[in-house]
Formats: C-alpha cells, sequence, structure tokens
C-alpha cells in the first residue's frame, strides 16, 4: 500500500481525538494546530500526531501549543505534551528535523516521553485542559517563540531580497 500524503497520516488521531476531547472542532486554520479546543471562553489549537514507531516527526514547538500524540499500540494510547514542555524538550537537540532550527521543526523518541505525559481515553480531554491552562502561565516563553518566528520571517525575507540582487548582478555580468 501507498504511503498516504503527510498531511493527511494524523487524520485517524484527528478524528478520534475530536471524539473524546469535547468542546473541540476540527482547526480552523491548519497551519496552526490540527484541532481547536475550547477553553475558559476562548478557542486553543492543538498539534495532533499519530505514531506508530518510536519517532514523534515534525514537531514544531515554535508553535507553542499542546502537542497531543495518538499511539493506539500502547496501554497508553495518549500523550499530552503541554507547550512549554515541547519547548523544554525540543531545546535539548543540536539542530532540527530538516534544517538547522529545531523550535521550527523536530522530531521526538515516543521511548524518551516522561511517563507523566501518558494517558487513557478517558483521561485525554481534562489533560488536554490542563496543558492549555498550564502553558497560558508561561508566557516569557510564549513571547520567546513569537519572537523566534518573528526574526526568521524577517531572516528570510533578507536573504530573498539578497538572492535578488545578487541574480540581478549576475543576468548584468552574463549580459556584457
Amino acid at each position: 500500500m501507498a504511503r498516504q500524503a503527510i498531511r493527511h497520516e494524523g487524520d485517524k488521531a484527528e478524528t478520534v481525538f475530536l471524539s473524546l476531547v469535547g468542546p473541540s472542532r476540527k482547526s480552523t486554520n491548519s497551519k496552526r494546530g490540527d484541532a481547536e479546543v475550547h477553553v475558559d471562553g476562548e478557542w486553543h489549537f492543538v498539534e495532533i500526531k499519530e505514531c506508530h514507531s518510536n519517532t514523534i516527526n515534525q514537531v514544531r514547538a515554535i508553535k507553542y501549543i499542546p502537542l497531543v500524540i495518538y499511539s493506539p499500540q500502547n496501554a497508553y494510547p495518549w500523550l499530552v505534551v503541554p507547550p512549554q514542555q515541547v519547548v523544554l524538550l525540543v531545546s535539548t537537540k543540536s539542530r532540527g528535523q530538516h534544517n538547522e532550527i529545531p523550535f521550527e521543526c523536530a522530531n521526538l523518541s515516543l521511548n524518551s516521553m516522561p511517563q507523566v505525559f501518558w494517558c487513557r481515553d478517558d483521561e485525554l480531554g481534562r489533560r488536554v485542559v490542563d496543558a492549555i491552562q498550564e502553558g497560558n502561565t508561561f508566557d516569557e516563553l510564549h513571547t520567546a517563540m513569537r519572537e523566534l518566528e518573528g526574526e526568521l520571517k524577517a531572516l528570510s525575507a533578507n536573504t530573498k531580497d539578497k538572492i535578488r540582487t545578487l541574480q540581478r548582478q549576475m543576468e548584468q555580468k552574463h549580459r556584457q
């Protein structure tokens, strides 16, 4: 069987999550998270991963949202990692999964996850709410991730400008 597109790999996990956690809904902005959970009068994004091996791929700590992992082969099939813990786990990486900056995209090991993050279906909703509320108490860490995202966008824009300038110089040189 062909591997499905990576963006659809967690669809089953998202469906199960939405059936167990309420009030929740499919994300209104997939770039910000896979689902949203209504807590304290607001909708909060949550990242959901399905994991059938030891590797949790494409963890994006920069989003500063809870990471929920569905690992159905385990007795405790869910892990709920509060956003500040996602940042701390990723901060130990020497580089990212596809880049130099681990906060943009990193992989984590299922086996290295602290036992405190694991839970059963009937605990999932409460754990997600707790993770959202806990993450909201670390404003400085959330701000640091927002600032990093801004710095990376500025670096990308500056580099694109530099490349366009160099391209024009190369084209002029080629015409001469």
